[in-house]
């Protein structure tokens, strides 16, 4: 969030919202197809700063509204004025009380003036009627209202003005007074006096976004392992034009149809190619076809696990809602006793959300030896959360009622040995994903040291050995690729390269196997 020195944010701590709950990651990217995609200077992988170290936190809704109306409150006290009229000043100076503090103690009537609060509140006259300025028909004085200036209106017609406002987007913010002389702006307290529930919960949704649009660092949903610079580019990335042409002619696919030969088959290249007009070309073209056709490889992995994810949400919701009872009935355990399956299906939407991400991670990875290394970690974490997923699916189903009613024919064994199966595969797929954000986080800067490492020894071979044998009679040159090979050693298990520090897996915790 903001860094202001009177705001109440600490200077030291980043602040971030994100509507799942979590927010930020570091990230990567270069895009090689500037021509094509746009550009994404700034992402280049091989400059990815480590963000293990990076202090955040992360805040509710409900946290943001307290700190929202304590800078009101605050506002309000300092500068005696409403409520209302504070929050209007804070929205017009970005919340930040400093700036509005300059202003409004060297000029409080020209700050008034240029946020639209009149300096002497305009009240309804005491008379039993007055004509509406909208609608023109004769109402009750209490059935009038104006937004602190002398134009007066009926509720109705008020009503109507404002729900027009806020169904048009976040303008309402700053809505005047209907009268197009006048700069009254409509505060917060008109709009919930005279509009409908539904009005007033977007117009308060409005009002916190104006402070998280202000005061953030990303507004998405929880992106980790990628940063927020790389989610925004990759959000545009997915709506650039680039990515809606056709890669023959190079024209937009709107421009497409029967009448150019099809979508898939341009004419209009066709002729120009035979005019000689596309030679030059060519390899422009080839680059295109290249750069979407590798776009499309990540969007469409990236959109699938989006779409798994949702699908896991309503199987979890399925899960506590209808099959935890039947489970609990046929196995003759409590629900409490069961909610290691909850749990894991609460971990496969996780691992979805950041198999997800890692796509877009992927498409700006243009170092090769970081591409290959990712790669591989992206399908091991692919692969164990299929694991995950059909024990928790499948497997858990052999334990409930068939549609015909039929009892399952399991034991209590079997349901014992599934809990201890699914138990253990939730704990092993959760430390693979957090090791795997971890090292994206921190930009594989394994995969740097192992090629400084490989360099060393590329180097090492060429010079010849000399006094290669010690007292021992062992060979130094033998005995320096077996200390270089036992730098890390592979999990047993999952299978990850472990350094030779660690006695046990960074991935799975399973214990460093001895040496023979």
């Amino acid at each position: 969030m903001g860094s202001d020195e009177d705001e109440l944010l600490d200077d030291e701590e980043y602040y971030y919202y994100c509507s799942d709950g979590e927010c930020n990651g570091g990230g990567s990217g270069s895009d090689e197809d500037e021509e094509f995609g746009g550009s994404d200077e700034g992402c280049e992988a091989d400059e990815v700063v480590s963000t293990r170290e990076q202090r955040y936190v992360v805040l509710t809704e409900d946290d943001i509204r307290e700190r929202q109306e304590e800078m009101i409150s605050r506002v309000s006290a300092i500068f005696s004025v409403p409520r209302e009229s504070a929050c209007v000043l804070l929205r017009h100076y970005k919340w930040s009380i400093s700036k509005l503090s300059d202003d409004w103690f060297a000029d409080e009537e020209n700050v008034r003036r240029s946020v639209g609060l009149p300096s002497n509140v305009v009240h309804v006259p005491d008379c039993p009627e007055l004509t509406c300025g909208i609608c023109f028909e004769g109402c009750a004085a209490n059935a009038m209202s104006c937004a602190g200036c002398s134009h007066f209106y009926c509720h109705e017609c008020w009503e109507g003005y404002i729900s027009a406002a806020v169904n048009d987007g976040p303008g309402c913010l700053v809505l005047q007074c209907p009268e197009p002389s006048c700069d009254a702006i409509v505060i917060e307290d008109m709009i919930n006096n005279l509009t409908k529930d539904e009005d007033k919960v977007k117009y308060a949704r409005f009002v916190l976004w104006s402070y998280i649009g202000v005061n953030n660092k990303c507004a998405e949903e929880a992106h980790r392992p990628v940063s927020c610079d790389t989610v925004s580019k990759w959000i545009l990335k997915n709506s650039a034009e680039s990515e809606n042409m056709n890669w023959l002619c190079l024209g937009a696919w709107s421009d497409h149809g029967d009448g150019t030969g099809g979508f898939y088959a341009c004419n209009r290249y066709q002729s120009a190619k035979m005019g000689g007009m596309y030679d030059e070309a060519e390899a422009r073209r080839e680059r295109a076809k290249n750069s979407l056709e590798r776009y499309m490889h990540y969007y469409e992995r990236w959109a699938s696990n989006q779409t798994s994810r949702q699908k896991a949400q309503a199987d979890l919701q399925k899960v506590e809602n209808e099959d935890l009872t039947k489970l609990s009935d046929v196995v003759g355990i409590p629900e409490t006793q069961l909610k290691f399956i909850p749990e894991a299906w609460s971990q496969i939407i996780e691992c979805r959300r950041v198999l997800k991400w890692t796509y877009a991670y992927g498409y700006y990875l243009h170092n090769k030896a970081k591409s290959d290394f990712f790669v591989y970690l992206q399908g091991e974490a692919e692969s164990g959360l299929e694991r995950l997923h059909k024990c928790a699916e499948k497997d858990m189903c052999e334990f409930l009622p068939t549609a015909d009613s039929t009892q399952p024919s399991l034991s209590l064994q079997d349901f014992g040995e599934f809990r201890v199966k699914l138990s253990g595969l939730t704990s092993v797929t959760r430390n693979y994903f957090e090791n795997l954000v971890q090292a994206l986080e921190a930009g594989l800067q394994d995969v740097r040291a192992t090629d400084q490492s490989a360099s060393v020894s590329t180097s090492s071979s060429k010079k010849p050995p000399t006094n290669t044998k010690g007292k021992s009679g062992r060979s130094k040159v033998a005995r320096t690729s077996q200390e270089r090979s036992g730098d890390r050693w592979p999990c047993d298990r999952c299978t990850f390269i472990n350094p030779s520090s660690t006695n046990s897996c960074n991935m799975c915790g399973r214990n460093k196997p001895r040496r023979r």
